[in-house]
């Protein structure tokens, strides 16, 4: 699997901004959720099952210029750190044709598996080939 920048982009919808057309925290980090998924698709790593997850364990975000309802975003995510049941990724939110950027930052996501017996969540060793 590669460790070059995944860029992702799409534009903001109505939903997403508030009633003078900013665009909320909330749902940047939501695109940025987007941008991990789109990343997992394209590298065979399956985001979600009955089984399996990735659940959030940290995050830091700085929110750097607005962006507007109607606006194309442009996310530039990479891998930092691979440890054994977790990722590290980096994100850019950024205006495509200025490159302004609209918020940076990181997030740790961990591979967890549901335990037959107990339902229980349990981190658990990155899927076989995904630090390749």
């Amino acid at each position: 699997m590669t460790r070059s920048t995944h860029s992702y982009r799409r534009r903001i919808a109505f939903a997403e901004a508030d009633p003078a057309g900013v665009v909320h925290f909330t749902s940047l980090l939501q695109i940025v959720e987007e941008a991990e998924h789109d990343w997992m698709r394209a590298n065979g790593v399956e985001i979600i099952t009955p089984r399996t997850g990735w659940p959030r364990v940290n995050l830091k975000a700085d929110f750097r210029s607005p962006a507007m309802f109607g606006d194309d975003v442009l996310v530039e995510l990479s891998i930092t750190e691979t440890g054994r049941t977790s990722v590290t990724w980096a994100f850019t939110i950024l205006m495509p044709d200025d490159r302004r950027i609209v918020a940076e930052g990181s997030m740790a996501t961990c591979f967890v598996t549901r335990g037959e017996a107990d339902g229980k969540w349990t981190p658990t060793e990155l899927p076989t080939g995904f630090r390749a």
